[in-house]
Order: structure tokens, then C-alpha cells, then sequence
């Protein structure tokens, strides 16, 4: 299991429906900023595959899917590199009334 990253500012409760059912003419993307972040303007780029309740309340989500094109530091068998990686599965919550949350990548 890799770290979990906090998310500082995400979508809406609106957004996120419209991200998990809108298909066509291609799947909406969603912008999650990690805290981390020490560029305002930086964001991860999301497609969501599956939303459930996380506590009944309708606001708290267990979310999966897949964020895009973001750079990874490789383990010690790829010497610590960085690489572009174009689709990196992850799993993770978020609360649609605080826009805040965490994910981890799924190896």
C-alpha cells in the first residue's frame, strides 16, 4: 500500500454524481488539490469508477477510480526515478461539505 495523500479542495456533491453516471460523449474528470501542493494551481486530474456511503449521512463518500497522467517516484527496484504514469488506480474518501479527503494508490 503506498501513502495516503490528503486532498485539501475537491469537487462538489453535484460534480461527483455527475462524474460516477455521465458517459457520454466521454466520462467527466474531476480536480482533487493534495495538500502537499505548494503550487496553488496544481491539481490531480480523476476519473471515478465507484462511490458508496461512507456513514449514511450524504456527505461522506468511499471513492475509487483512477487519476491522470501524474508523476510517481519508483521504488528502490526503479532507483527512486521519477516516471509519468497515465492512468494510477487509487482508492480513497472524500466529504462533499468540507471538499476534503484523502487517497492512496492501489499497486
Amino acid at each position: 500500500m503506498s501513502a495516503i495523500i490528503t486532498l485539501v479542495n475537491g469537487p462538489s456533491k453535484f460534480d461527483l454524481m455527475t462524474a460516477l453516471f455521465i458517459r457520454k460523449p466521454e466520462k467527466p474528470t474531476l480536480q482533487f488539490k493534495p495538500e502537499h501542493s505548494t503550487n496553488d494551481d496544481y491539481t490531480f486530474t480523476a476519473v471515478i469508477t465507484g462511490v458508496s456511503e461512507e456513514d449514511g449521512s450524504g456527505e461522506s463518500w468511499n471513492i475509487s477510480g483512477y487519476l491522470r497522467d501524474i508523476f510517481v517516484v519508483g521504488g528502490p527496484e526503479h532507483g527512486g526515478v521519477a516516471r509519468k504514469v497515465h492512468s494510477q488506480p487509487f482508492k480513497g474518501y472524500f466529504s462533499t461539505s468540507s471538499r476534503k479527503g484523502w487517497l492512496t494508490f492501489i499497486d
